[in-house]
């Protein structure tokens, strides 16, 4: 009996061993199919001529742009995927293995543009320190990728730095102008930004002056569309801004210098802000009715109307 266990138990591991592996080699080929230009059956994509760039860099995100890809028909691809992480793509497809550190963001659009751009920021897992590689995979309505993308793109956030191929130190990008990042920026309020106070505060932003740039573009974020609007352009010595508001909550403010320099996003916390208004102010206390009050106010009046009928009765 203890050998038949140990024969049932030795087929049941060996079973499972089989199955593991089997299940990692399908996947494995299939990360191999994927990746490897995910086969020549592809009929959109990315080529030699349709390729990714980066648009934009900063110390807190890269915007990848990319041309709006059409299928065989003339079909838009509305559909994309960022796949990025710190190694090339022929790494990853030598050692499959590798694709375990990969990252993806995907963007879905309206298929009214024409040109594509893709934010990835420090919300998406990046590391400002590390150097990422990134390709872009267009997908049709069904998730069937096409050709991807055909370059290594890579960038480092913390030097704003960017370029296609493999990274071998040289810079080929880098941005110019200011670096707002250094700019210390600061706020106040009076009265204080939180403690309560009706009508308005007002917001002093405050920074100190950066070399590369001499305007700013100050601007202020709509809550409800989440569109950044301009406030004012401002000469960088200046190193202060004021404004009021009568709005309580999170106020995103963005600092743009001039000449293509590096942009940050700088927020102000309000509370407390009454617009001195009470509210229910003038409503007159209706007199409670309903089911039972109309029994009791029935009942008064047939005993009412029974004693004025005695009363004549007896008469």
């Amino acid at each position: 009996m203890k050998y038949i266990k140990k024969i049932v138990i030795g087929v049941f591991v060996l079973s499972t061993l089989y199955f593991i592996l089997c299940t990692v080699s399908a996947q494995t080929v299939d990360l191999v199919n994927r990746l490897d230009d995910l086969s020549d059956e592809t009929t959109f994509g990315y080529n030699q001529t349709v390729k990714i760039s980066i648009k934009e860099i900063t110390p807190q995100k890269v915007v990848i742009q990319s041309p709006m890809i059409v299928d065989e028909l003339g079909g838009k691809i509305k559909k994309y995927t960022v796949m990025y992480g710190e190694y090339t793509m022929d790494q990853i497809i030598t050692d499959t293995n590798l694709i375990n550190s990969a990252k993806e963001k995907t963007f879905d659009f309206t298929g009214t543009e024409t040109v594509l751009d893709m934010e990835l920021n420090l919300y998406d897992g990046l590391d400002p320190n590390k150097l990422y590689y990134v390709r872009v995979i267009p997908k049709d309505i069904n998730g069937i990728g096409g050709q991807i993308s055909t370059q290594d793109l890579w960038f480092k956030l913390v030097d704003q730095t960017y370029g296609e191929g493999v990274y071998t130190g040289i810079v080929l990008h880098a941005a110019a102008g200011a670096n707002m990042s250094l700019a210390n920026i600061s706020h106040s309020c009076n009265p204080d930004c939180t403690i309560p106070t009706q009508g308005s505060k007002k917001i002093t932003l405050s920074w100190i002056a950066v070399a590369g740039s001499d305007m700013v573009d100050i601007y202020l974020q709509d809550s409800t569309n989440g569109i950044f609007n301009r406030l004012a352009t401002v000469n960088m010595s200046n190193e202060k801004y004021e404004l009021q508001t009568s709005k309580n909550g999170e106020h995103i403010f963005k600092f743009v210098p001039d000449n293509g320099g590096t942009e940050v996003h700088y927020v102000v916390n309000i509370g407390g802000i009454s617009a001195g208004t009470t509210v229910g102010t003038g409503i007159t206390k209706v007199p409670k009715t309903g089911p039972a009050e109309n029994v009791i106010a029935i009942l008064f009046i047939t005993l009412g109307l029974y004693l004025a009928y005695r009363k004549v009765y007896r008469k």
